[in-house]
Parts: structure tokens; sequence; C-alpha cells
């Protein structure tokens, strides 16, 4: 169980890291970041919740399956709407490489 926890508080602390970065590189006027988020709802809301409370920005999580993040990804493709995509399916990210 310990080790569930490390592994989890890596991800959010990998996922919350990226996110930091591309707040700092995202233009002084966005006022928050949208995040395609293709896990649990509950997980989904835990991040937004800990990306919020740390950097007092909001987000707003989209709940979607790989397969509705990847067609999303795909059809907007000249014009994203999703800021991030977090997802551990990696087919999804070597279909869009």
């Amino acid at each position: 169980m310990k080790l569930i926890r490390r592994a989890s508080a890596s991800v959010v602390t990998t996922l919350l890291g990226s996110l930091l970065l591309w707040t700092i590189a995202a233009p002084a006027t966005a006022q928050e970041v949208t995040v395609l988020c293709n896990f649990e709802v509950d997980w989904c809301e835990a991040l937004k919740a800990a990306y919020e409370k740390t950097t007092g920005q909001k987000a707003v999580f989209i709940r979607r399956t790989d397969g509705e993040s990847l067609a999303q990804i795909r059809a907007e493709k000249s014009n994203p709407r999703a800021d991030v995509v977090h997802a551990a399916e990696s087919a999804s990210a070597k279909a869009l490489a």
C-alpha cells in the first residue's frame, strides 16, 4: 500500500511540475489551463484541486477516454482547445507523434 501511495504521489508531483512549466511558458494573459484527463473522475478532480491549490490558477479538467481525447486532439490539430493531455495509454501518445 505504501508503494502505491508513493507511486501516486510521484505521478501527482510529475503532473504538477509539468503543468507549472506550462504555466511559466504560457502567455501572461492566460487565466486558466485546460487539461484532457484520461483517468478516473476522482483522480482528475484530485489533480485539479492540487494544481489550483499549488498555483492559484484555475484549471479546467475535461474527463475523456483515451480514444475520445485522441479524436479531439486530431480534430483540433490546427487550433487546440486543451493545453495539456494527461493520459496513461502509451498507444495514444505514439499515435499523436
